[in-house]
């Protein structure tokens, strides 16, 4: 199967091997694009160096440079494993404004809820719409668009799902 999946171009490495791994092909369409924010890098590095990083994570606090889109769970995580969290939104993801190529695509997988809501593209019958996760398969249920394959969170884990949504078929 082909799928197109939405990712910022720098985040998509290894996107086609893995699809590969999974019997399907893959290509990228960038509904986001990010716009690093420089003061915000050189505060999180000196923050780093700071010595807040450390062997284990009870006690410690944790640096995470990172986009201007929450994550609340991440954050929850770490705190509940006795982690303190340091967060520096170093970049911002800005809306492309450009339609998703998605003619040739058997699939359009979302890997974010925002990836999903500022997405410009055109729905037709038979392309298959894929979410990452369930928060991601919220929003797409919430904009008129339930997706037929829920992954785990995971490029993985969405490809096994979909794996087995086919084999059902």
């Amino acid at each position: 199967m082909k799928i197109a999946i939405t990712r910022l171009e720098n985040k998509a490495a290894g996107d086609r091997a893995l699809c590969a791994a999974y019997g399907h092909d893959c290509y990228t369409v960038s509904p986001l694009r990010a716009e690093l924010r420089e003061e915000r890098i050189d505060a999180f590095i000196e923050a780093v160096h700071r010595g807040y990083l450390g062997d284990w994570l009870r006690g410690r606090t944790v640096g995470i440079p990172r986009a201007d889109l929450p994550n609340p769970e991440l954050i929850e995580a770490i705190i509940a494993a006795g982690g303190r969290v340091r967060e520096e939104r170093v970049y911002a993801l800005v809306p492309t404004g450009t339609e998703l190529e998605v003619e040739d695509a058997d699939a359009l997988l979302f890997t974010s809820a925002m990836s999903y809501r500022e997405a410009r593209w055109q729905p037709r019958d038979g392309l298959l719409l894929l979410a990452i996760g369930t928060t991601t398969a919220d929003a797409m249920r919430a904009g008129g668009h339930p997706p037929a394959v829920v992954g785990d969170g995971s490029l993985a884990g969405t490809l096994e799902a979909l794996n087995r949504c086919v084999e059902g078929r």
